[in-house]
């Protein structure tokens, strides 16, 4: 993953690897399963929430290299 310019970058490389990762392994067998998918549907929620919260963070602490925007 790239170093991100900004907090949306950051918030969607992150995301993005959060999604892999955790529907990755089992793909769309995810999809015969209902409570599974509900579970990690909503533990990728969670972590997105959480994530945005850290993006808002490092933001205001000026962790965003600037100079690339």
């Amino acid at each position: 993953m790239s170093k991100a310019k900004n907090k949306e970058e950051y918030c969607k490389q992150w995301k993005g690897h959060v999604t892999e990762v955790l529907y990755g392994p089992v793909g769309e067998c995810t999809f015969a399963h209902r409570k599974l998918a509900n579970r990690i549907r909503e533990t990728v929620s969670e972590l997105c929430r959480q994530i945005d919260e850290v993006g808002e963070m490092l933001d205001a602490d000026g962790c965003f290299d600037k100079e690339g925007v």
